[in-house]
């Protein structure tokens, strides 16, 4: 094991994409801390790992995505992101975003989704928001 990869802060813990900072659960909501770019450039990565996570169950639960760590944005992320809710839509499990840049948020209104989005600024609130059993 490269024990300097794995608790490096320059990259993401071993067996994770290098657009993912962590991956954790918190009451019941999956936490998604994403990094650098998260537009076109992860596309190929993005579905490889969508089967993995539906064998996991992870489309069962609620879905925070931490935007504090990325760098840039474009229409492929919004794709992402409503296909996000799309996948969670069965088990009713929302989908929140934490510190969405600007630009995002822009994309988000242009595409007329962003109302599918719960926003937020504080982790704690977005968790309790986004909690199953929340109303």
């Amino acid at each position: 094991m490269d024990l300097h990869r794995l608790f490096s802060k320059h990259e993401p813990p071993v067996g994770l994409p290098p657009f993912l900072r962590a991956v954790e659960t918190i009451d019941g909501v999956c936490i998604m801390r994403v990094q650098g770019n998260v537009g076109r450039g992860i596309a190929d990565e993005v579905n490889a790992r969508v089967e993995k996570a539906n064998q996991l169950g992870l489309f069962n639960r609620p879905l925070l995505i931490d935007f504090s760590g990325a760098s840039g944005s474009d229409f492929s992320t919004v794709s992402y992101l409503v296909e996000a809710v799309r996948r969670r839509m069965h088990a009713h499990a929302k989908v929140g975003l934490l510190h969405a840049p600007k630009e995002l948020k822009t994309q988000l209104e242009i595409g007329k989704v962003e109302g599918l989005f719960g926003m937020y600024e504080n982790e704690g609130e977005a968790i309790r928001a986004l909690a199953p059993g929340a109303s």
